[in-house]
């Protein structure tokens, strides 16, 4: 999960329930605080976690994550081991190969969560690097997104739930 734009997170509403490992949730991006980020939890404040070989380790333990496909794996990551603080959540990107998340940049502090994501309103496979592209490159960009608006668009998991 990449920088998104197209969810419709629970912003200004008071939480129903506390963050939990595994939820899928829109932050301000700790390099950029003006810009939004979606990653899934994935440790809680006081666990100490840990990477080897692309498997998430929590006080010692492999992690469950089924919703990370074998594909996605980085079995080459390894990260940790590392207290979460008090007011921090570690957060990753599912396909693992291709996310900056918590092992690039830290931990994610409580006060920059915005909300939990639900939905995903909108689905574009862009190229695998497109979003980090600037000036004439960046206008091509556009330029081809919208040629390709209708072909593009992942129309199957448009209006999906996030699970």
């Amino acid at each position: 999960m990449r920088h998104l734009r197209h969810l419709l997170p629970r912003l200004r509403v008071p939480p129903i329930r506390d963050i939990h490992r595994h939820d899928v949730i829109v932050f301000k991006y700790p390099e950029e605080p003006e810009v939004d980020y979606i990653k899934r939890v994935v440790g809680l404040p006081g666990e100490r976690v840990e990477v080897r070989a692309g498997v998430v380790h929590i006080n010692g333990r492999p992690l469950e994550e089924p919703f990370v496909q074998p594909r996605y794996r980085d079995m080459n990551s390894f990260w940790g081991p590392q207290v979460v603080p008090p007011d921090g959540y570690f957060v990753m990107g599912d396909h693992r190969n291709n996310s900056r998340d918590s092992r690039y940049w830290g931990f994610v502090p409580k006060h920059y969560i915005k909300g939990r994501a639900f939905i995903i309103w909108f689905s574009y496979d862009e190229d695998r690097d497109d979003w980090q592209k600037s000036g004439v490159a960046r206008v091509k960009s556009l330029l081809d997104k919208m040629m390709h608006l209708a072909t593009r668009t992942r129309w199957s998991r448009c209006f999906t739930l996030i699970r």
